[in-house]
């Protein structure tokens, strides 16, 4: 009885015909692709229309037909490996169904890109064949991939020709070759990489480290060399510097004897205060300059002797110049001028009362009258300028002083000019005596008599 139950589902079953898995489709890359990655991953489209499992054969190759080199895998994707750059590869699919039911697809191509080697290395920094270039100099240079691959270089740097390797395969467009020689003749060159191993080789490229001058030699001493009755306070000053931008620092020699002892070493200005020195004594001092490579120049050994009894100082100077109210932005010249008793000559340092002076300048002969120019910034204000002078010798006067009023207006009224010295007055009560005695208005418009009636009006009125 079971074995004739039994026998009409195995006759049926195996009277059954089964569909076959879908023909694989739809790869990737497409048919006939171009430029495609030497790293690709082929995929195709597959499954069966019953729901069988269904795994798959791969065959490719550069040649058709392909090989196969997967049998019965089930995932519908294969990584082939790196493949080769500008090669038509072929490929095809068989789909089985696990009854032995398969579909094959059709044959499939498709080529990889071509791979150009990196960009030449070009445009050096500094430019081949240049001169006097930094021994602190960082060398760069363009690089580059047309395929856009990642790019890698070796640099080659010395002081000969060709030079040798100094780094491989830095990412880098840059180099720094660390402190160089002084007038020395160097050569680099680049060599670039791909990811792929193709290079591209640059030319050799060379330049010329500057010479390194000595510091400027230390002169024009303050107090000048030879002078008399300086003053036992003084500052010393000279002139150094570098002709080629170096830092400098000054060792700097000072005594009663000659040649003096060095008494400050590394000194970064150009001044010096020596203390309070004796009256009527002789000094003598000297700087040597040294730049940060340690290369020197070394001034002569200058001498002064102090004065017998303190030094008289400048007479307070005086200023004069436009009188009345004054225009921004335009040029005024005024006038300063001192005396000295002991008929020194002097220098001048001006705080002009906007934020900007002029630093001691001169010498300029006792009685002597000194004229600067200056403009005013666009503000309404009351500016009290100072002067002062000293002598060569070092002693200084009191300040002189002069207010100027500068009126920020380019179409002043004479209702605009009354307010605008209401405020003043209100904020400046001292401004009421300047009115009265200077007459500030009619100095600066030079009124009819009808106009200094009613300006004297103003000023009474804003005086009460």
């Amino acid at each position: 009885m079971l074995l004739t139950t039994l026998l009409p589902n195995v006759i049926s079953h195996n009277s059954l015909q089964f569909a076959p898995p879908y023909t694989p489709s739809n790869p990737f890359p497409e048919n006939g692709a171009t430029d495609v990655s030497i790293y690709v991953n082929l995929s195709w489209t597959g499954g069966d229309p019953e729901g069988d499992n269904v795994t798959y054969d791969v065959y490719f190759g550069m040649f058709t037909p392909p090989q196969k080199v997967s049998s019965n895998q089930s995932t519908n994707s294969f990584d082939p490996g790196n493949l080769e750059f500008n090669i038509t590869y072929y490929w095809q699919i068989v789909a089985w169904d696990e009854y032995g039911e398969s579909a094959t697809g059709p044959i499939w191509n498709f080529t990889t890109r071509d791979n150009s080697p990196p960009n030449t290395p070009l445009y050096p920094q500094p430019p081949t064949g240049a001169e006097d270039i930094s021994i602190y100099i960082i060398l760069s240079w363009t690089g580059g991939d047309p395929d856009g691959d990642n790019v890698t270089y070796d640099v080659y740097f010395g002081d000969s020709d060709p030079p040798p390797k100094v780094i491989d395969k830095q990412t880098a467009i840059t180099y720094h070759p660390g402190t160089l020689e002084f007038d020395t003749k160097y050569y680099w060159q680049i060599v670039a990489w791909d990811e792929y191993g193709y290079s591209t080789t640059g030319p050799i490229w060379n330049f010329t480290t500057r010479t390194n001058n000595p510091p400027n030699t230390p002169s024009n001493p303050i107090p000048v060399n030879g002078a008399i009755n300086v003053v036992i306070n003084t500052f010393l000053e000279w002139d150094g510097g570098d002709p080629d931008g170096d830092p400098v620092n000054y060792d700097i020699y000072f005594g009663i004897a000659t040649p003096p002892q060095l008494i400050k070493e590394n000194h970064s200005n150009t001044t010096y205060k020596p203390g309070t020195m004796n009256y009527s004594t002789t000094y003598y001092w000297k700087i040597i300059s040294y730049d940060q490579f340690d290369t020197m120049s070394e001034g002569p050994i200058w001498t002064f002797t102090t004065e017998e009894e303190i030094n008289k100082k400048p007479i307070r100077p005086s200023i004069s110049g436009v009188k009345g109210i004054h225009v921004p932005n335009r040029i005024y010249d005024y006038n300063f001028v001192t005396t000295d008793p002991d008929g020194d000559d002097v220098l001048y340092y001006i705080d002009w009362g906007d934020g900007t002076f002029e630093y001691w300048f001169g010498p300029y002969e006792s009685g002597e009258n000194v004229t600067k120019s200056h403009s005013w910034p666009p503000l309404t204000k009351l500016y009290e300028i100072q002067v002062r002078a000293k002598d060569i010798y070092g002693a200084e006067s009191d300040w002189g002083k002069m207010y100027v009023f500068v009126l920020n207006s380019r179409s002043a009224t004479g209702s605009i000019i009354e307010r605008f010295f209401v405020r003043i007055i209100q904020k400046f009560p001292i401004f009421e005596q300047i009115l009265k005695l200077g007459k500030i208005l009619n100095l600066w418009f030079k009124p009819s008599m009808k106009e200094k009636r009613e300006n004297n009006l103003f000023c009474a009125r804003s005086i009460k």
